[in-house]
């Protein structure tokens, strides 16, 4: 646990959480628009100060996160992170039992083996695996529970997995994210602009 316990860590915005059908707006101040794959885990039970060796039995289920980024704030402050149109989430939750094939090791809580390929306009970006994450959903449930309790229906996110460069090009609206990862279906996300946010929410 060692490792975990340094590893910087933030609480997001629950106002910035939309659903896969959802248009993620580029608002007019953000000019380098860009998106980071997380995986998520949904907490199923109420947990403060949780030991790593049970983290992995308060897990309801896995899902996948497109984190929508304003990448020219993003480098002034972590804070343009949590806009209210910054998370997108879904398409379905994928509970453990599922991916008990996926396990490749148990010994910090359970690593899964799952590719992650990131696609913009049917063109693939990015490709990771979430074997490669630098803790498990165990030990990040056991940190974020330290300060402050976990309750059902927190959501745990680890990324980003293979994130941005600065050889992509920003989103623009039109533009079609679809985040695909091994047994948890595939994210698709369209970028619009700030008058489509606000008929999708009038």
């Amino acid at each position: 646990m060692d490792d975990a316990e340094t590893l910087p860590y933030h609480y997001g915005n629950p106002a910035s959480i939309i659903g896969p059908s959802s248009i993620v707006p580029r608002p007019e101040f953000a000019i380098d628009l860009q998106f980071e794959p997380y995986l998520a885990a949904i907490v199923a039970t109420h947990g403060r100060r949780v030991p790593v060796e049970y983290a992995d039995d308060m897990i309801l289920g896995f899902t996948i996160v497109t984190q929508v980024v304003a990448r020219d704030l993003v480098r002034r402050s972590e804070s343009a992170r949590g806009f209210d149109f910054a998370t997108v989430l879904g398409p379905v939750l994928t509970t453990p039992e599922d991916l008990d094939g996926n396990v490749v090791d148990e010994e910090f809580g359970r690593r899964y083996k799952l590719s992650v390929v990131a696609r913009v306009n049917g063109v693939e970006r990015r490709r990771a695996d979430a074997q490669d994450l630098p803790i498990t959903f165990a030990q990040a449930i056991s940190l974020c529970s330290q300060g402050a309790p976990l309750v059902e229906g927190d959501i745990v996110a680890l990324g980003p997995l293979a994130s941005w460069t600065d050889d992509d090009a920003p989103l623009e609206p039109d533009d079609e994210v679809q985040i695909a990862v091994e047994n948890l279906g595939a994210l698709s996300t369209k970028v619009g602009d700030d008058a489509q946010l606000e008929e999708q929410t009038a």
